[in-house]
């Protein structure tokens, strides 16, 4: 069991100043656009019916292939660097998006060609922006900084989709599109204005390591992310957890809430306002991690784990909703549920990659977001499918059962309760 104490939030910003005045903003407006992005995207999609996964699915293509390739990218080229230019092109993406949904509806054809862009662009981008903070704050504060950075993103999760639904009522759609390219214009500047900031001098191994992937044996191939988590006891049972549950809530908050929301007729309002309840859920969620992190150190995994199989409940619920408000109650609850998730165990992974071998944390990182992130879209595809076959309350209650069951399995290896790293 590990025995190294992180870093409070305090020692962190006092340690990496530039981490908390520039990227932790950046980032967080990243989000936010990301956000608007997806609140679009999904609405959009759902005027397609049952096309509407091949929609969606035209963004997970691009995004898997390149989530591997964008590691690699960051670790030979610099994060800061591969962050600037994808930003910039993510700015430019959104300009195109929201010239086509000022007519309010976007043919599939064309929202299907900018949801492949811009999974593109993402798969490089959200690497090279996870990668950051490793450049930015010594190793120990890795797990507070991840902390920090998820209740950032949450607090644009929860604004930007009801921002969302709000724009898209009052001026319609493009005009979402509008404002999400223009915030953009904020993280590419904080994420230029890191280009030249200097690795902490208290870490080992060099930034010049950290940046082009040190020795021969890591920077080899991507390989060795997926060899590194195959031997941890701990990773190797809680990445799948992570991604089951990420790939169907967001399946429920991108396919089966925009579905609901048309054939209802609750509006695109009521989509953002459930989706912003998701938002605030995972925000609340975040925060207790923080609280699970001290008050239960050696258990903090399995809690963490519990609270996925809680949230696959919470799919199921989410997705069979036949009133507005209890859509965005059970979202709201599923939030809730998932936001430990996500902050316990990807901070336990970015902390034990960067201990064991930092050389490799670029690819580690890439890894985990194909298993989560970027393999959330899939989910879009498979959900679509199932539901065009039976429906979409029958698909949900298929897809928290699945999650249900990957938790289960975890919470039955031993590792996960005492917190034994690899």
């Amino acid at each position: 069991m590990s025995t190294t104490r992180g870093w409070t939030l305090g020692e962190t910003v006092r340690a990496a100043p530039r981490w908390a005045r520039i990227y932790l903003p950046s980032s967080g407006l990243d989000g936010l656009v990301e956000a608007l992005w997806l609140f679009t995207l999904g609405w959009e999609a759902s005027r397609a019916g049952s096309a509407s996964g091949l929609v969606l699915a035209a963004g997970a293509v691009p995004s898997i292939a390149f989530v591997l390739w964008g590691g690699s990218l960051a670790d030979r080229l610099g994060a800061h660097r591969v962050a600037v230019w994808t930003m910039l092109a993510r700015v430019l993406i959104l300009g195109a998006w929201a010239a086509i949904l000022v007519t309010d509806a976007a043919p599939a054809y064309l929202a299907a060609a900018v949801a492949f862009a811009t999974g593109s662009v993402a798969g490089i981008h959200d690497p090279a922006v996870s990668a950051l903070p490793r450049l930015l704050v010594p190793a120990a504060a890795l797990e507070t900084t991840t902390n920090a950075q998820r209740i950032c993103i949450r607090l644009v999760q929860t604004a930007g989709p009801s921002l969302g639904g709000l724009i898209a009522g009052w001026f319609g759609v493009g005009t979402v599109g509008v404002v999400a390219a223009a915030v953009g214009l904020l993280p590419l500047a904080g994420y230029a204005a890191l280009r030249r900031t200097p690795a902490p001098q208290i870490d080992q191994p060099s930034s010049a390591d950290l940046h082009h992937g040190g020795g021969a044996g890591s920077s080899g191939s991507l390989w060795a992310g997926f060899q590194w988590i195959r031997k941890d006891p701990v990773v190797r049972r809680t990445l799948p957890v992570q991604g089951v549950v990420n790939l169907t809530t967001a399946s429920i908050l991108m396919a089966a809430l925009p579905s609901q929301a048309r054939a209802y007729g609750w509006g695109a309002e009521t989509y953002g306002l459930a989706a912003g309840a998701f938002g605030a859920g995972m925000l609340l969620g975040s925060l207790a991690a923080f609280g699970i992190r001290s008050r239960a150190p050696r258990r903090k995994l399995a809690v963490a784990v519990s609270c996925a199989a809680l949230a696959s409940v919470m799919v199921a619920v989410t997705g069979s909703a036949v009133s507005a408000p209890l859509a965005i109650a059970a979202a709201g609850l599923m939030g809730l549920m998932i936001g430990p998730v996500g902050s316990v165990l990807t901070g336990w992974t970015m902390a034990a990659s960067a201990r064991s071998d930092p050389t490799t944390y670029g690819r580690v990182y890439a890894v985990l977001l194909l298993v989560t992130v970027a393999g959330e879209p899939l989910g879009f595809v498979i959900f679509s499918g199932l539901a065009s076959i039976t429906s979409t309350a029958t698909t949900a209650i298929i897809f928290g059962s699945a999650g249900l069951i990957v938790a289960m399995f975890a919470l039955a290896a031993r590792a996960v309760w005492v917190g034994q790293a690899g």
